[in-house]
């Protein structure tokens, strides 16, 4: 493992006491408003600088509280699928991991939505995570070589260029399950191509991100040429955003679920297709 592990305490400590000084500023700043008039713009002023101080302090302790999360990642045993262990393996572009909307402030049936959360954005590998650890197993994804630190959502393995595809034909040998993000990258070619020749097409699952999650206009172009050039039988329009596509025994891309807008949905819909295979 490339990362080195670093000593977020004290750093911590400092914004966790910055944040209180400046929750101190706010309510001492309270005092003189209501003693002198409110014309005083000196007072104004100091009080909405403090609010402004609180909450740039707030969100620099919640950065830090999110790295010392990601340092602990590092102790995380990454599971290889043999044994008796299920595990779902996820391919996607690494840029797919930019693609990232608020995180919403619950589970269940909250709808995927563009402004939610406070002042924290996620992938749709993290919102599905927890559904697919709980209902299928190991949810596991290759690292990208770039990350400084892991990237939260699926268990990730971090590999060189030289030996990552050697490493993907491993774990697709012992995987329960496989999902594909629509992508247009040589990395994901190159796994659709093996996946073809190795892993039985019921196991095989193709996620078309929901909206508000980023979409290229010719998205589905794109894939849809990655996906014939490896094999697979395409003659499916584009599904549209929030889509779960499986394939059938003869490779032919099959439409299962449209129009998916929740996270719940989106993740039962992936595990009611893992329970069609088991």
């Amino acid at each position: 493992m490339r990362f080195q592990k670093q000593d977020w305490g004290k750093n911590s400590r400092r914004l966790r006491w910055a944040t209180i000084v400046s929750l101190i500023i706010i309510f001492g700043s309270i005092f003189p408003l209501v003693i002198y008039e409110p014309s005083k713009m000196f007072f104004e002023l100091l009080y909405f600088l403090a609010i402004a101080f609180s909450l740039f302090w707030v969100a620099k302790t919640k950065s830090v509280n999110r790295n010392k999360a990601q340092q602990e990642l590092l102790d995380t045993p990454i599971p290889t699928g043999a044994g008796t262990e299920k595990m779902i393996l996820y391919f996607r572009a690494f840029n797919e991991d930019e693609n990232k909307v608020y995180k919403p402030l619950t589970w269940g049936s909250y709808r995927f939505k563009q402004k939610e959360g406070f002042l924290e954005k996620t992938t749709l590998e993290d919102l599905l995570a927890p559904y697919l650890h709980e209902y299928i197993g190991h949810f596991v994804a290759l690292g990208n070589p770039k990350d400084k630190l892991p990237t939260f959502g699926a268990l990730k393995p971090y590999f060189s260029i030289t030996e990552w595809q050697q490493k993907v034909i491993e774990y697709c040998n012992h995987a329960s399950f496989v999902l594909v993000t629509e992508a247009s990258s040589k990395g994901v070619q190159w796994e659709l191509a093996h996946l073809r020749n190795s892993v039985p097409a019921n196991k095989i699952v193709l996620l078309i991100s929901p909206i508000p999650f980023s979409r290229e206009e010719l998205a589905w172009n794109n894939f849809k040429s990655l996906l014939i050039n490896a094999g697979y039988s395409v003659q499916l329009d584009d599904p549209g955003p929030g889509a779960i596509i499986t394939i059938n025994d003869q490779w032919e891309v099959t439409r299962f679920r449209q129009n998916l807008n929740t996270v719940e949905a989106y993740a039962m819909a992936i595990v009611e297709a893992y329970q069609k295979v088991v």
